[in-house]
């Protein structure tokens, strides 16, 4: 069995009010159209609550979108407010505005994709893709490289690059399978790691993003064994991953005041076997999913230097390499038909940075759930991080300077939730596909 399938693709990524028109089908007669679950006086009576509820927190959050809207707009002098169509209900499309949150920008991505796959006696599967994309980002903005002197960049950046990937699996029988893969992926720079303008909150530590930063590129081959039998899933592999202009961030002092910007980083890699094993136990009261990763991680060296804001710095990183291992576990326990819980953990081990290493982190999340009502009743009570342990933490150094940092995001959450389904969502769904079947159908970027 032979099969080729090409596809083009155009992305845009706007911050000026120029987002571009989408003709789309709204035809509920489609038979991939998905009703939402409600009747007329249900869909009525959400109507009615969200507008209120959306008039309420209008009013009530007025000043701090006044003094938001002040503060952009004199942060760089661009809109403060940002548009840009969205797709809402059934496909339809809308418009939506709020705080511009990056520099002002343009970026366009043009891909192409093709696949083929080839299957010889129910034994041997591959399947073979590529995408070819031209990418162009057109970054303009003004900053302040020191307090009262404002500066203008205006970067260009523009490429082509191809990206393969190779799939390709074996059936022994009885359970035994053979896989191999092959893919190349790109991890292209955040906003806020291009964006040039000084921040000077903090007096002591400057930090600013590099508008001349280049997307990562990976590329990653893994070889793996699967054994299945009725209530497990035994998969051992190993396999070795290569990065190349990977994303980092680097500190230096600059007249006794440390600075941070991001580079590119040479090239990193990472040779190592991964075990995951999946299990029913009690019959169909526990699903565990086990994982377990084990390899060397190192990165290369290199002297990196820039003239970004006038002042040439340099930075010397040194070879790192370091036994890492990944540990995660999932867990989902059926007590009965209406009554489930949830179980995950993860641990991860200190990984090389350019300038240190991280430490170790684990965090543990648990959750019960209970229906009511033929599950239109639904009580949820969740743990997020129970020993409050999620954080990133890393140990940085160089020339005259020696860092430990803590980054958390959120601290342990509890939650309890009450949820009432008006419509039968599943039911709906469940029947769409059913007639669609009847008639035929993002590395965000950087290590800190």
């Amino acid at each position: 069995m032979h099969y080729i399938c090409v596809l083009y693709a155009k992305t845009y990524c706007m911050e000026e009010n120029n987002t571009p028109k989408y003709k789309l089908n709204t035809d509920k007669n489609d038979p991939r159209y998905i009703a939402d679950g409600m009747n007329e006086f249900e869909r009525n009576v959400k109507r009615v609550g969200d507008l209120i509820l959306a008039g309420i927190c209008l009013i009530v959050f007025s000043p701090l979108f006044l003094i938001c809207y002040l503060a952009i707009k004199h942060e760089d002098g661009g809109p403060a407010i940002f548009k840009q169509e969205r797709i809402g209900l059934h496909g339809k499309p809308f418009n939506i505005y709020k705080f511009r949150t990056m520099i002002v920008n343009n970026e366009q991505n043009h891909a192409f994709y093709l696949t083929y796959g080839y299957t010889i006696a129910e034994r041997l599967s591959v399947m073979a893709g590529l995408r070819g994309e031209i990418f162009r980002r057109d970054l303009k903005t003004e900053y302040y490289d020191s307090p009262g002197h404002l500066t203008s960049i205006v970067s260009d950046t523009l490429y082509f690059q191809l990206y393969p990937s190779v799939f390709a699996s074996y059936d022994f029988g009885g359970g035994h399978e053979l896989q191999i893969n092959y893919t190349r992926r790109v991890e292209r720079p955040r906003g806020r790691q291009i964006n040039p303008r000084m921040d000077f909150s903090d007096s002591t530590n400057i930090s600013f993003g590099n508008p001349a930063l280049l997307p990562s590129y990976s590329s990653s081959v893994e070889l793996s064994y699967l054994k299945n039998w009725d209530r497990h899933v035994l998969s051992a592999g190993f396999f070795w991953r290569f990065r190349e202009g990977v994303i980092q961030n680097i500190k230096f002092m600059d007249s006794g005041t440390m600075k941070n910007t991001f580079v590119n980083f040479k090239t990193r890699h990472e040779v190592g076997i991964e075990l995951v094993a999946k299990n029913k136990l009690f019959g169909e009261i526990i699903n565990l999913t086990t994982s377990v990763q084990m390899y060397y991680n190192g990165s290369a060296g290199g002297t990196f230097t820039s003239d970004l804001y006038g002042t040439d710095f340099s930075v010397v990183i040194p070879k790192r390499d370091v036994f890492a291992a990944n540990v995660s576990l999932n867990a989902q326990f059926m007590f009965t038909k209406t009554f489930s819980g949830s179980l995950s953990a993860r641990y991860r081990s200190p990984h090389v940075l350019a300038q240190g290493m991280t430490t170790h982190s684990y965090s543990i999340d648990a959750g019960l759930r209970k229906t009511f009502f033929d599950k239109k009743l639904i009580l949820a009570f969740n743990v997020r991080d129970i020993f409050n342990s999620r954080a990133r933490r890393n140990t940085t150094y160089g020339d005259g300077f020696w860092q430990f940092q803590e980054n958390r995001w959120n601290s342990r959450q509890v939650s309890l939730s009450i949820t009432y389904n008006f419509g039968n969502q599943q039911t709906k769904k469940k029947a769409a596909r059913s007639d669609d079947s009847d008639g035929g159908d993002d590395f965000g970027g950087g290590d800190e």
